[in-house]
């Protein structure tokens, strides 16, 4: 019985429901101690919001009302209009109807890229009346209004509290907020009339939508501290018991909180002015409201906690039987693996993270399986590619050739080409042999290259000539052997020779920060594009089906079986101009060489 204990106690069962228990008892202990603490934290919260919010209302609100302002002072400030305001009206009926049209299409044009405004007026002391909107007018005698009065008296902005209906046009009565601005002539400092612009209060409606987190109401108040705007549908009575409860002193400061009781229910208030029109905005919340949403997260949490409890409990029986079976299963999937046999497969159709883990751990097996038979077929098919270019480098014909310039030289009794010629063959050779090895250094390389061209340049004397341009601080990276031989002899047969007049072959190297870039130029025939096309084809294709193209896609084939897929040969080639070969390898220094490091 102990026995059995012991290991279910440390069995991954037996410590997920521990674990599940213990977590469950930490939760319910939380619980207390969070609602505590939840009460004061969202009076902080809820304090700070109707602040922000405020803040927020108060900055929107500016926005739209400074913007009507802005609006108005352009126009007022119009060279055109004080122009025309400065001289009576035109005197036939034709000239008025004109300048009328032509006003009223600038403020049409004005208007109707701002959205918060309703109508934009100008009320000349000429007569003059000209507006945004197609609205017929309310009245013609403009002059005598209270407003327009004061407004030309004083010199200074008028802001006029909602009313119903604009003031100068007859459109559907909506509340609507209007800001009074003088037109003074720059020449002469007179008065020359007004700009009235109209908003409808639907626009701050759209304002106070941002809303106070537990949707408190929101006022506007005007210079005296009357209530002018809310978005609440309350009756006079409540407005004026609102307005008592806040009491002037305090009014009189431009931004404030602080709590207030209102038929004896206890509220926050805050407080914050506006720029422009010298109004607050006034935001107002029930402590009733706040303390709800402290209920309401209280039941919630019962109701999780012991929702969660009896999940958890059915969850920690199931669940840890579920987890722990497909581990079981990988565990002895995981000894089969070791002994070598990587045919095994873990069956688990979950989606959780341990049917992800079986996934894994099964592609994990089949890719070790397929990079082992990939790592075959790749060094099986590099070994061809290196006896094939080897066979290629010593290929009867060149052989026979090389041979018959010596038995040439030797009828002639030219001794020191002789010697020339049988020691840059037995160089050939040696370095294409290279002990076996499939890698060697960038100086043996094109020590390799100019032996070739040693023996063929007594045969091609006066065709061909060959330069180098290496730093030697590059020879000593490694590279895989025969690499270049093939493209120099592309070059010299099917470039210069085909050509038939003296060319030269260039050998360039320079290094990046990872890479050796190897550039092999000669001026012979070139190839014509379709011929460009073809070789590109067989390199991306990996075939070799032209057998004047055969040494130059054995070295793609080798480069991209050792390094992988982004390194190999690039042509570059013109009719009749020469061919730019260019080679991209690694750049690895000895002990660094990757053979196979494929991607």
């Amino acid at each position: 019985m102990n026995t059995r204990f012991a290991e279910w106690k440390h069995s991954i069962r037996g410590r997920l429901l521990a674990h599940f228990t213990v977590l469950f008892l930490l939760v319910i202990g939380s619980m207390v101690v969070f609602y505590h603490i939840s009460i004061n934290i969202t009076y902080d919260t809820a304090t700070e919001s109707v602040k922000n919010t405020i803040r927020q209302v108060n900055t929107d609100t500016d926005r739209v009302l400074s913007n009507a302002l802005e609006q108005a002072k352009q126009v007022a400030r119009d060279a055109e209009i004080q122009a025309t305001l400065r001289k009576p009206l035109p005197e036939t009926e034709q000239a008025l109807y004109k300048q009328r049209v032509q006003y009223n299409y600038i403020l049409y044009d004005r208007n109707r890229f701002v959205d918060d405004i309703n109508g934009i007026f100008v009320l000349g002391d000429n007569g003059a009346i000209y507006r945004s909107t197609r609205y017929g007018l309310r009245e013609k005698a403009f002059l005598d209004k209270d407003w327009y009065k004061k407004v030309m008296e004083t010199g200074e902005v008028l802001w006029m509290p909602p009313h119903f209906g604009s003031n100068i046009v007859n459109n559907l009565d909506d509340s609507t907020i209007s800001v009074v601005v003088p037109i003074k002539d720059r020449a002469s400092t007179r008065i020359l009339g007004v700009v009235v612009v109209d908003i409808l209060t639907e626009k701050l409606e759209q304002v106070k939508d941002s809303g106070l987190v537990f949707k408190g109401t929101t006022y506007i108040l005007d210079e005296k501290n009357k209530i002018i705007y809310t978005n609440a549908n309350e009756s006079a009575r409540e407005t004026e018991a609102i307005s008592r409860a806040v009491d002037e002193s305090a009014l009189a400061s431009n931004s404030w909180t602080k709590d207030i009781r209102i038929n004896g229910d206890k509220y926050l208030v805050s407080v914050a002015e506006l720029s422009d029109s010298g109004w607050k905005v006034m935001g107002l919340i029930s402590y009733e409201e706040m303390y709800a949403k402290v209920r309401v997260l209280r039941n919630s949490i019962f109701i999780v906690i012991g929702a969660f409890a009896i999940i958890a409990i059915v969850f920690a029986v199931i669940g840890s039987n579920q987890v722990s079976k497909p581990i079981r299963e990988i565990r002895t999937t995981m000894k089969e693996v070791e002994k070598g046999n990587f045919s095994v497969r873990v069956e688990y159709g979950g989606k959780d993270e341990v049917g992800e883990l079986v996934h894994s751990f099964n592609h994990m097996v089949l890719k070790i399986n397929q990079l082992i038979e990939r790592e075959q077929e790749n060094q099986k098919k590099l070994n061809q590619a290196e006896f094939k270019a080897l066979q290629s480098q010593i290929n009867p014909h060149f052989l026979y050739n090389t041979l018959d310039s010596i038995i040439w030289m030797v009828r002639m009794n030219r001794l020191e080409k002789l010697e020339e010629m049988i020691t840059s063959l037995t160089n050939f050779l040696r370095i294409g042999l290279s002990r076996g090895r499939s890698e060697i250094t960038l100086e043996e390389e094109l020590k390799h290259v100019g032996n070739y061209v040693a023996i063929q340049k007594i045969r091609y004397a006066k065709l061909l000539s060959y330069e180098v341009d290496v730093p030697e601080d590059l020879k000593k990276y490694y590279v895989i052997k025969m690499i270049l031989q093939p493209i120099v002899e592309n070059a010299l047969y099917h470039g210069i020779k085909e050509k038939g007049v003296p060319g030269i072959i260039r050998v360039s190297i320079k290094t990046t920060e990872k890479e050796i870039l190897i550039t092999v130029t000669d001026n012979g025939m070139g190839m014509k594009p379709e011929k460009l096309k073809e070789i590109e084809n067989m390199m991306e294709k990996g075939i070799d089906f032209d057998p004047n193209a055969y040494g130059v896609i054995n070295v793609q084939r080798r480069i991209q079986t050792t390094y992988g897929s982004r390194y190999g040969l690039h042509f570059e080639s013109e009719y009749t101009m020469g061919t730019r070969v260019y080679v991209t390898l690694p750049k690895k220094g000895e002990g660094e060489f990757a053979e196979g490091n494929h991607s």
